[in-house]
């Protein structure tokens, strides 16, 4: 049933417009309009949640009047429903494009307190409460049925006519139908937030952790969702804090985090209280207080829920990006390894037998992706999946099963067990979306959701994932009840992650001897290879840059540094920690976080190309001006080291037209400065530049040349040479003369 009073009110201005003549000087329209529909109806509750034969059935709730001028009169409120929808598709159209209603009911009428009231003025509210049973809503067939709560009342002289309504859903049992297991992975991740050097770029974090953030909601929902409560049958646990006596099922729901190793240890660094951000300008990190409080509220939960968590690789790398080259799976393969070893070190319990490539963006990943995910250690691993990955999940004419069997592995060969999340269960799950009012209509829609998905086959125990997309925001006290539903509602049964990757998950009470077996689509569904990715990832050229960084950093950790076994322990220690430090930043640069996101990508690239130049440029060759005064000498620099760690290089000398020259291993200290040169000879006479190349230990290209400029006069032999022939014609003229002297006769009139 539709509202008539905005249509009526339209049809009104329209032909007020074509009778009225055009005037010379129109009024201004007012700055106000007032709402289409003045009364907004909330729903406070509604039990029970799937009624069965025989019950009856209760809606609350309340009416305002969200008019500012127009009183209200004999308003009334009225239930309608429509006819049964028993696919999950017929539900999806009906939600979009609306349901057509019949068989109106009445409320009993407003109230404010204990007293009567039919009308309303502007901004009043009022409570309602409409009772009536499956019999009198012709509830007949196991299906869920559209319904609408509609406030009709009378403004001014028109008539009583609808002027608000709310929609719901109320699925129906004739039968129940068999458990559903429901497995949970839910996600806490977050884009990085440190700099290369583990500084904070921003304050963004300290604002997530709290009540009101993205994280903080997330960690909300499951603590709600786990706080020890009564339960009511059949899912019809009541808002209003009254007990159903017939309560009975009210299993605890396991829920596996999703936890990103970059994201845990940014907490538990700022949780530290000594922490600092630099942003526009370095000061104190204000959330230590709400890391510290975050961080013992999550370990909490993984001890009280399932003992154990779901680790993501470092940073949460774009696997569909990187899978492409072995260098990038190497860095998937990095990644993975480091997150174990980080988490292991902050959280309580035992890491899942699981991969979750991300899909933020798409939902797409390789099977060479895959094979870079999996740890060679486990004998079984599933790989948690989104529907996306596969191209003919929309073919099977029902909701696919969780488990599938992947094609094998193409590096190990192994048998690969994989996971397919529910999309719409994974979307519902987390509250309330435009147009919902309230979290229980919210609960509500998520509830009629998986009735729908338990009658597609009632007779059979199939097992379904539910997993949010990993940067999702959750409504707390929404995603809690639609969290809490999974040990409530009776055609579902709760189950841990760790089970369903095993494939021996199981109801604690099965309703057949079959639930308990392992569970193995192989037998109805064929083995399904990975869909290709679309281009929904990081680009190909900004990943490249990454890895040009990420070998500059590898070059500098893995073959300049002197990290002999001849070094000291806090040498190799401190050596480790600088190779941790660029791995996780060549980590953080590579998130999927910055898949749909050009400006992140940029300052993640320009802070990693940062930080690893200025590593590099500890090292260096101090070149300069060289005076040789013959053909041949040493040709000499100095290698300077400006790290607080050890290295070693060689230097390769290359002259104008002769073949290059190289020296030995050439090891510096820590923050010291060695001379180095080689002896040349044959060298031409006048000015020409010498290239010193610094060399890796694997004899690679380190740093860009340095240049000596040699100045040679080849003055050595010649001057020698010159030397001695001049000294020989002086003394031949000295002897010359004295000789001279002494034959010369004396003169026969003697002296004067």
């Amino acid at each position: 049933m539709r509202p008539a009073w905005p249509v009526r009110v339209a049809a009104g201005l329209v032909a007020l417009l074509i009778s009225t003549p055009a005037l010379a000087d129109p009024s201004p329209s007012p700055t106000k309009q007032e709402p289409e529909a003045p009364l907004v109806v909330r729903v406070a509750s509604l039990l029970p949640r799937a009624p069965r034969p025989g019950s009856a059935v209760e809606i609350k709730g309340t009416v305002t009047n969200t008019s500012t001028t127009d009183t209200v009169e004999h308003v009334k409120l009225y239930l309608s429903r429509g006819s049964v929808l028993t696919l999950r598709g017929a539900l999806h159209d009906a939600e979009q494009d609306g349901a057509d209603m019949e068989y109106a009911i009445a409320s009993r009428g407003l109230a404010r307190g204990r007293n009567r009231i039919t009308s309303l003025k502007p901004g009043e509210s009022a409570d309602f409460d409409i009772r009536t049973d499956v019999h009198e809503l012709e509830l007949r067939s196991s299906g869920v049925y559209p319904l609408e709560i509609e406030a009709r009342g009378v403004i001014g002289d028109s008539g009583v006519e609808p002027l608000g309504s709310v929609p719901t859903w109320l699925p129906f049992f004739v039968d129940l139908p068999k458990q559903q297991k429901v497995a949970v992975v839910w996600p806490l991740a977050e884009p990085p937030h440190q700099a290369p050097d583990g500084s904070f770029v921003d304050d963004d974090l300290a604002k997530g952790l709290g009540d009101d953030g993205r994280l903080g909601h997330l960690l909300g929902a499951t603590r709600y969702a786990n706080t020890p409560r009564r339960c009511g049958d059949e899912g019809a646990h009541r808002n209003d804090g009254r007990q159903d006596p017939r309560s009975t099922k009210c299993e605890p729901v396991p829920v596996t985090f999703a936890v990103d190793p970059d994201l845990a240890a940014a907490v538990d660094t700022m949780a530290t209280a000594n922490h600092y951000v630099y942003g526009p300008s370095r000061h104190k990190g204000t959330g230590a207080k709400r890391a510290q409080a975050w961080l013992a509220e999550l370990r909490r939960q993984v001890l009280a829920t399932t003992g154990s968590y779901l680790g993501l690789p470092y940073a949460d790398p774009d696997v569909a990006a990187l899978a492409g080259s072995p260098a990038g799976r190497d860095d998937i393969s990095q990644a993975s390894k480091l997150g174990a070893s980080v988490l292991g070190g902050i959280l309580p319990g035992q890491p899942v037998d699981a991969v979750d490539p991300p899909t933020q963006g798409s939902g797409t990943v390789t099977a060479l992706a895959v094979d870079a995910l999996m740890p060679q250690s486990a004998s079984r691993v599933a790989v948690v999946l989104d529907p996306s990955a596969f191209a003919d999940l929309e073919d099977l004419g029902h909701s696919p099963d969780a488990p599938v069997t992947l094609e094998p592995s193409g590096t190990t060969g192994s048998r690969l067990h994989g996971l397919v999340a529910d999309d719409t269960l994974s979307t519902l799950v987390l509250g309330p979306t435009a147009g919902q009012e309230g979290s229980p209509l919210a609960e509500q829609r998520f509830i009629a959701e998986t009735a729908l998905l338990a009658l597609e086959r009632p007779g059979q125990s199939r097992t379904f994932l539910i997993a949010p997309d990993r940067y999702s925001d959750a409504a707390p006290t929404a995603a809690g009840l639609a969290l809490r539903d999974l040990g409530v509602l009776p055609w579902l049964c709760p189950v841990p992650l760790e089970s369903a990757t095993q494939g021996t998950e199981s109801c604690p009470e099965p309703t057949s001897p079959s639930e308990t077996q392992e569970h193995d689509d192989s037998s109805s569904d064929p083995r399904r290879s990975l869909r290709m990715p679309v281009d929904a990832q990081l680009p190909a050229g900004y990943v490249a840059s990454v890895g040009s960084y990420r070998n500059e950093a590898d070059q500098l950790t893995s073959e300049v540094l002197d990290d002999a076994s001849t070094q000291p322990t806090d040498v190799q220690q401190r050596i480790n920690d600088l190779r941790v430090r660029l791995r996780k930043a060549v980590a953080r640069a590579e998130s999927a976080a910055w898949r749909q996101d050009p400006v992140a990508q940029d300052d993640a690239l320009r802070r990693l190309g940062q930080a690893v130049t200025a590593e590099r440029a500890g090292v260096a060759v101090l070149g300069g001006r060289l005076l040789l005064t013959s053909s041949k000498g040493t040709i000499q620099v100095s290698v300077q080291n400006s790290l607080d760690l050890p290295v070693k290089v060689r230097l390769r000398f290359t002259f104008p037209g002769r073949p290059p020259l190289e020296t030995g291993d050439i090891a510096v200290a820590a923050k010291r400065s060695v001379p180095a040169g080689i002896k040349a000879d044959g060298l031409r006479s006048g000015k020409f530049p010498v290239d010193v190349q610094m060399l890796d230990q694997a004899g690679r290209a380190f740093q860009r040349p340095a240049q000596v400029v040699v100045r040679s006069t080849r003055y050595g032999r010649l001057a020698l040479g010159v030397t001695f022939a001049a000294a020989a014609v002086l003394f031949l003229a000295a002897g010359f003369r004295i000789v001279r002297r002494a034959l010369r006769k004396p003169s026969p009139e003697g002296p004067a």
